[in-house]
């Protein structure tokens, strides 16, 4: 009897009472799960038309500003056509949507400024305000996509944009390091995983956010633009170091072939523009100051050959100058470049200007010693007929004739060496096939370039030079 009493109580009170609380909890629980806000971020547009039918208000913005139906466009597939025409079809079915009345949040117009920016259309900061500039930029975007030029969002085209804006996105992020696995203009896991990570890497305000804002697109869209002006910088950069290098070599091979050009600093100045010029003219190339690659290749060619014949006289051997590159030219650059310790590897201008100096060296004492030479043969000469002369003069006179020879003094200063860092003295000009190629004071070599500007001197000039102490170079000149 008890037990039949307890399954007539169960069934009459109990067991309806626990559907009901199952029921109106699961209730909870699936709307706990889900919102308008939620159910827009994935594009599901029918529970978007059940929460309008339930009553719910769908133009309530949430915590940063977005509607559900500007949540819904922004999540939309446009690619789908159904999916884009139920979209349109729910905005404007919805008697409550009136565009001229409706007023976007600061979230979206800031969203919507900072995707045109990243596009590339002139918004100006993302603001949050509908100003002249963010029209401008509205119209433009929608006469560049066959849509009405309204200047104002609306549902008839944000789908499109924040499609465009999300292949945007995910192509920069890919480029700065974030790899979103492609872009395909869908709010993926891969894309939503870059985009975390890209938040917390950056300390971004909440880093937890797993969806676009105008912060976001602003902040990939500038770490995009300075990569690639780096990118920019560095081939500008690398382009720059190739020219200078180029007419260097130029600058070098030029001035080893007697041409007047100034100072070897890759410079494309009037001196160096001149001696290309006349180089161009000679080997009856196109008459212009540039270095073109028919140029580079001749000049490649007649450089190397005068390169080879210093090389022969100074004792490297080459063989017959012909300009190639050959076996035997190899050896003597790679000879000659160990014992000058030259650590640049290659036919380079610093090779070339080496073996210039070095020739120029050369040639300056071989001459110095014929000159000396000379003066050895000339003095024994005034010797020899001194003495017939004292000779003569002693036969024809009775007694002992006593003649003084007078010893004439050079007029002006005499050269004198500065111990360590300079020459003081006359400047003698030296000369190659006609052209001046060098210049010292004293025995201490003077470079063309440095010479170059007192041409031509007198006589009885008188200069200064300071050299470094350990190398030489010359660092200041003067001359009266």
């Amino acid at each position: 009897h008890m037990i039949t009493n307890y399954f007539m109580y169960w069934n009459k009170f109990i067991k309806p009472l626990i559907i009901s609380i199952l029921i109106i909890s699961s209730f909870f629980s699936s709307q706990a799960q889900t919102s308008p806000y939620r159910a827009a971020r994935n594009a599901d547009l029918d529970r978007l038309r059940q929460y309008r039918f339930e009553g719910v208000d769908l133009f309530i913005p949430d915590e940063r500003g977005f509607i559900p139906y500007e949540l819904a466009a922004l999540h939309a597939d446009p690619d789908k056509t159904d999916s884009v025409r139920r979209h349109v079809e729910v905005m404007l079915w919805l008697k409550e949507y009136k565009p001229q009345k409706h007023r976007y949040g600061k979230a979206s117009i800031s969203i919507v400024q900072a995707g045109l920016s990243a596009l590339g259309y002139s918004v100006g900061n993302p603001d949050g305000i509908l100003g002249k500039k963010t029209i401008n930029a509205i119209k433009s975007f929608q006469k560049n996509n066959e849509l009405a030029q309204t200047g104002k969002p609306g549902p008839q085209w944000l789908g499109l944009f924040y499609q465009d804006i999300l292949k945007d996105m995910q192509f920069k992020l890919s480029k700065i390091g974030f790899d979103t696995k492609g872009a395909d203009g869908l709010m993926g896991k891969n894309t939503r995983h870059a985009m975390l990570k890209y938040r917390h890497n950056n300390r971004l305000k909440n880093p937890n956010y797993a969806h676009l804002d105008a912060l976001l697109l602003s902040h990939i869209n500038n770490s995009y633009l300075a990569q690639e002006k780096n990118k920019k910088s560095t081939i500008a950069k690398k382009a720059r170091i190739v020219r200078e290098n180029s007419i260097r070599f130029a600058q070098a091979g030029l001035q080893t072939l007697g041409y007047r050009i100034g100072r070897i600093d890759g410079m494309l100045g009037s001196k160096t523009t001149n001696a290309i010029k006349k180089f161009k003219k000679k080997y009856q190339l196109s008459i212009n100051g540039e270095i073109d690659t028919k140029t580079q290749l001749k000049m490649e060619t007649v450089f190397l050959k005068e390169t080879q014949r210093k090389l022969n006289f100074l004792g490297y051997r080459t063989g017959q100058p012909d300009g190639k590159m050959g076996k035997k030219t190899l050896s003597a650059l790679s000879k000659y470049q160990q014992q000058a310790k030259l650590t640049e590897s290659g036919f380079t201008a610093k090779l070339i200007s080496s073996i210039d100096n070095h020739f120029d060296i050369a040639i300056e004492k071989k001459a110095s010693t014929k000159n000396q030479k000379d003066k050895t043969i000339t003095k024994q000469k005034n010797t020899t007929n001194h003495q017939k002369t004292v000779v003569n003069s002693k036969k024809t006179s009775k007694g002992v004739l006593s003649k003084k020879v007078n010893k004439t003094t050079s007029v002006g200063k005499k050269s004198v060496a500065i111990k360590g860092n300079g020459a003081k003295g006359r400047m003698i000009f030296t000369r190659n096939g006609g052209h001046v190629i060098g210049c010292s004071i004293n025995k201490k070599r003077i470079p063309i370039e440095w010479c170059e500007p007192f041409y031509p001197l007198p006589k009885n000039n008188y200069c200064e030079a300071t050299l470094k102490s350990f190398s030489e170079e010359v660092i200041n000149l003067w001359c009266k």
